[in-house]
């Protein structure tokens, strides 16, 4: 569960059935079905169904019960395949395909910028995670010498800065769900790097479902980058509409 201030409450999933819990585990003491109306018998129609709960983290549970830091938390069903939060099919992603001109394009970074942030902004952010002040000047001939990460290594696994990218996240798709402009969403950029390893997952994860949630007509991926057998690419390229990666081999390698 995702917990949040007090009064407030935020969604999770529940997956076979097991329930996915952010923050630590939480321990539920109160649940209520939300309904669509006011019938108040014990029927609940078959999914997917959501519970409004009342619980904490299990570290937190000690004092006065009137005084522990209760939060809100809505338990949701998964939404069956045919739902606006499933990948698309694979007959969806072909007509897509087939549907738009030849991909073609580079990613493009003048010599006198050091990142993209530094491309567009000539004075505002700096070092491996994004602060204020002027940013080093790239190193001539060196690929990435400067790179940071967005939004910030440390924002990964704060489950607290979550809310802010979740908000930016559907802004932008929101904003831009039937731009024809736009050809498809890349969520995130290499999930793992910078030695993250699988702490990049649930964030990863998080992001597909937010990006859903404004329902965009345009498909969403994230390029897996290594061990494409991995558990945690597995994962990645089974949330994504179409499969996508970054290749760092030769031309045989790529094949």
């Amino acid at each position: 569960m995702r917990p949040g201030p007090k009064g407030s409450f935020d969604e999770i999933s529940v997956k076979d059935p097991s329930i996915v819990f952010y923050q630590g585990q939480w321990e539920v003491f109160h649940g209520e079905a939300i309904r669509s109306g006011y019938n108040q018998k014990m029927e609940i129609k078959p999914g997917p169904w959501m519970l409004l709960v009342q619980g904490l983290r299990a570290e937190d549970h000690h004092g006065d019960y009137a005084e522990l830091p209760w939060h809100m938390g809505l338990i949701v069903q998964d939404p069956p395949s045919s739902s606006p939060f499933s990948p698309c099919s694979p007959s969806q992603a072909w007509a897509w395909y087939k549907r738009v001109p030849p991909i073609k394009g580079c990613n493009y970074l003048p010599r006198t910028a050091v990142n993209s942030t530094e491309m567009w902004n000539p004075d505002t952010f700096s070092g491996k995670e994004p602060y204020p002040g002027k940013q080093q000047s790239p190193i001539p001939g060196i690929h990435n010498s400067g790179w940071v990460p967005s939004p910030g290594l440390s924002r990964v696994v704060d489950r607290s800065a979550w809310p802010d990218l979740r908000r930016y996240v559907t802004g932008v798709i929101g904003r831009f769900q039937r731009d024809r402009r736009i050809l498809a969403w890349d969520l995130y950029n290499e999930p793992g790097n910078s030695n993250m390893g699988e702490k990049s997952l649930p964030l990863c994860e998080a992001t597909f479902t937010w990006a859903r949630s404004v329902q965009p007509g345009q498909p969403l991926t994230v390029g897996v980058w290594t061990d494409l057998e991995s558990p945690m690419s597995q994962r990645i390229m089974s949330l994504c509409d179409i499969v996508s990666f970054h290749g760092y081999d030769t031309a045989n390698g790529l094949r």
